[in-house]
């Protein structure tokens, strides 16, 4: 389960406490099978949407490489940054607070 697994933090966790007003958090899992993405999510407790995509349509879109990758989208819908690789719980926190409305 590398794909979603490395896009939520570098030990498997959600991080608590980043959903909220202003704040959504989505996943984007590359052709893994539902049901893996269903046991992963369900092993961990999370609780935010999780989309596969099967045919790598979204990674070619946004042009993903490597994984995991991931975009901050501001208000707007604008990405605001792009960060490459494994990330700690506190790179998280502290990447969400950077694009966290007001």
């Amino acid at each position: 389960m590398q794909t979603v697994r490395k896009g939520i933090s570098a030990d498997g966790k959600a991080v608590p406490g980043l959903q909220g007003p202003g704040v959504q958090i989505l996943a984007v899992n590359i052709a893994q099978s539902d049901f893996e993405v269903k046991q992963y999510a369900e092993q961990r407790d999370l609780t935010f949407p999780i989309v596969i995509d099967k045919n790598k349509s979204v990674m070619e879109a946004y042009n993903i490489i490597p994984l995991p990758t991931t975009l901050l989208v501001n208000a707007e819908g604008n990405i605001e940054k792009i960060i490459t690789g494994e990330m700690s719980e506190e790179d998280i926190q502290s990447y969400m607070e950077q694009i966290k409305p007001i």
